[in-house]
């Protein structure tokens, strides 16, 4: 757009990074990155300017521009990586204060208990159903009383332990802030999205369907134990992530009835354990 000055990209991009140029982005602050992408300094790619970036947690990457408001156009840039040495620095007071404050109030929210456990619900099994995704899934279908549920492996970075279930436990499990998305696919569309879903970088945990495989091909699927119908519609629920195709299931973005709610996945389980 020509009413756009800077076009900067605020990000965790690995070699996404190399392909961005094609829109004409200006510089891109990365987040989360890979060993081959660290910079010292700042780099250019192409006409992007790629701020210093560490995987390190104890280095910031500074980044000085100069604009030109008339041209405009960056006349200058420098950067360079700060490391976090805390002898480096002198302890300020008030951001302390400040900081005590709010970490105390989220203390108390991190061990307010929103419900419990019989058992131990383990998150490993990259490769194959393992019982947090079927229980996270199971909870999805059942409090959006749709057809299917569908989430990612990734979207869960820990299991639950038997007993007390504390917020923080559900940060620690769903640390996104995924939004619970409706959608409906055809029969055809759904055995291609299992078929997708088998990637180990991408598993796909599911409720509401059973389907059996065999040397990694779909054999056999049945929805209310009945073979699932090529060109029927079904309702499924899912996060945005997935429905904007993330992890590579582009099958999301041929979706029809698509509906994005408010409530994202953990107001979603804090509701179910309500119950």
């Amino acid at each position: 757009s020509e009413d756009i000055d800077l076009f900067i990209v605020l990000g965790t991009l690995y070699k996404e990074v190399y392909t961005l140029n094609k829109l004409n982005i200006n510089i891109i602050i990365n987040g989360k990155i890979s060993e081959d992408q660290l910079y010292n300094s700042v780099n250019k790619i192409s006409n992007t300017i790629v701020a210093p970036q560490s995987n390190s947690n104890f280095a910031l990457g500074k980044l000085n521009i100069e604009y030109n408001d008339v041209k405009k156009q960056i006349d200058n840039y420098t950067g360079e990586l700060i490391y976090l040495d805390n002898a480096k620095f002198d302890r300020d007071m008030k951001i302390i204060q400040l900081l005590d404050t709010q970490l105390n109030s989220i203390y108390i929210r991190k061990n307010q208990v929103i419900g419990k456990l019989d058992k131990t619900l383990s998150h490993s099994n990259i490769t194959g159903q393992d019982e947090m995704g079927s229980f996270i899934a199971k909870i999805i279908k059942d409090m959006t009383a749709s057809d299917i549920a569908v989430i990612n492996f990734g979207a869960m970075k820990a299991g639950f332990s038997t007993g007390d279930i504390t917020y923080g436990d559900l940060l620690d499990v769903l640390p996104f802030d995924n939004k619970i998305v409706t959608l409906s696919l055809t029969g055809l569309q759904i055995r291609a999205l299992i078929q997708n879903g088998i990637n180990p970088k991408s598993f796909l945990h599911f409720a509401g369907i059973e389907y059996k495989m065999k040397n990694k091909k779909l054999t056999d699927i049945t929805f209310n134990n009945l073979p699932i119908e090529n060109f029927q519609k079904y309702n499924i629920t899912t996060v945005d992530f997935l429905a904007q195709g993330g992890d590579g299931q582009d099958i999301f973005l041929k979706a029809n009835d698509i509906k994005y709610s408010e409530k994202n996945l953990r107001d979603l389980i804090i509701d179910f354990f309500k119950k």
